[in-house]
């Protein structure tokens, strides 16, 4: 980037920012990871600040209410976090002519099908239509991002990582300790490593976001939740079993959709990138939790 190669990522702490902060950049980008202390994306005069302070080319908004279930009944803090962080985050890059990479999900369809082109799996010009209230923020925070001329916005899927709190790290605790588990089989998706999510955005700024818009950024091979489940307590060495039940006999606050699946292609075409298929991920993924003893 010519004027300056500061990346500013919000969100520190989480999975998505760590594996920003060790991925692997360029000597030329200088990478600032800033937590909510230093950077409140709900307080408008705390993004102005953080991004006059460090004048950043490009933000990376790592920072989101990603409690499906929670987000159904504390509907005001998660529109806070992030519907308005993204209104906050696109004012102050207006102001300083620095872009934007906004991370969004799959949570954004219902999962029925009804898909223009793929029959198998959603395209960028599908029509959303979230099923929860967690889902329906994140529309709208795309929505919010893309208003911002210089922005990029990624659709992931399923994010998981060695760090902090996921469904992959639950599981093998779980099955360490014997309890009996339940997983639906009959929810379908993309389960992303938080590290080539990163690995994608760090290509993506080193392109100078020469592409802009909206993308679908997940691997290309499909699993339900049961065979993440399963392939993560069978890599890490558990001998357990995991019984399959069904999305009807594990209900929950906030509706699942059942068929999330992600089309890719655009990505690929658009910068080059295409993500590792979920199992290679997540073997790296189990390695680095038994390498911590975890």
């Amino acid at each position: 980037m010519s004027r300056q190669s500061t990346v500013l990522v919000t969100g520190a702490g989480g999975q998505l920012a760590t594996e920003l902060a060790r991925a692997d950049w360029a000597d030329d980008f200088n990478v600032i990871a800033l937590g909510i202390e230093d950077l409140d994306i709900t307080s408008a005069v705390s993004v102005a600040k953080a991004l006059e302070q460090h004048s950043p080319s490009v933000v990376v908004n790592a920072a989101a209410f990603t409690a499906v279930d929670a987000a159904e009944e504390q509907r005001e803090l998660a529109r806070a976090v992030n519907v308005g962080g993204v209104h906050n985050l696109v004012q102050a890059c207006q102001e300083t002519d620095a872009g934007l990479i906004h991370v969004s999900t799959d949570y954004v369809f219902d999962g029925q099908g009804l898909r223009a082109t793929n029959p198998d799996a959603y395209l960028e010009t599908d029509t959303p239509n979230p099923v929860n209230f967690y889902g329906q923020t994140k529309l709208d925070s795309e929505y919010a991002a893309l208003a911002l001329e210089k922005s990029v916005v990624l659709r992931t899927s399923w994010v998981y990582s060695a760090i902090g709190h996921n469904f992959v790290k639950t599981m093998i605790r779980l099955a360490k300790e014997g309890k009996e588990l339940g997983v639906v089989h009959d929810q379908l998706g993309c389960p992303t490593s938080a590290a080539d999510l990163a690995s994608a955005i760090v290509s993506i700024c080193q392109a100078e976001m020469v592409h802009r818009g909206l993308f679908h950024c997940a691997s290309p091979t499909t699993a339900s939740w049961w065979d993440l489940a399963d392939s993560a307590v069978r890599m890490y060495g558990v001998d357990h079993i995991i019984d399959q039940i069904t999305t009807e006999e594990y209900p929950l606050p906030a509706k699942r959709p059942l068929d999330t699946r992600l089309d890719c292609s655009s990505l690929r075409q658009s910068y080059g990138i295409q993500l590792r298929p979920w199992q290679e991920a997540l073997d790296e993924v189990v390695s680095e939790l038994i390498e911590k003893g975890f």
